[in-house]
């Protein structure tokens, strides 16, 4: 909690994150950027940076909804974030993966013009 409170993140939100068993340093980057803690953990869980969960927040979806759309299309856990930051929806993921195309060929593939 005092971590929280004196890199300036106010308290209700700091309580949030020490009720939720989140460590001062782990909770930092999350708290700062105004994510709650649970959505955080799933997005943690998924291998999302702050930065690409925010985003993700802004374009509308919620953590759960992420989670559950992409395990639906079959991507494995720690293929979601590569593969959404390359900008591919699960759908096209599931596809390319079905063709044996990994997440770093997609990217090559779609920078070419060919991906789409």
């Amino acid at each position: 909690m005092k971590t929280l409170l004196h890199q300036g993140v106010p308290a209700a939100v700091a309580r949030g994150f020490v009720a939720s068993g989140w460590t001062g340093e782990e909770a930092l980057p999350w708290a700062r950027r105004g994510i709650d803690p649970g959505e955080a953990r799933i997005f943690l869980a998924l291998g999302f940076a702050v930065g690409e969960a925010e985003k993700v927040l802004a374009d509308g979806e919620s953590a759960l909804a992420v989670m559950a759309g992409w395990w639906r299309a079959g991507i494995p856990l720690d293929e979601v974030a590569p593969w959404r930051a390359a900008g591919f929806t699960a759908q096209e993921a599931a596809s390319l993966r079905a063709e044996g195309t990994d997440v770093e060929q997609a990217k090559v593939l779609r920078a070419l013009g060919g991906g789409d």
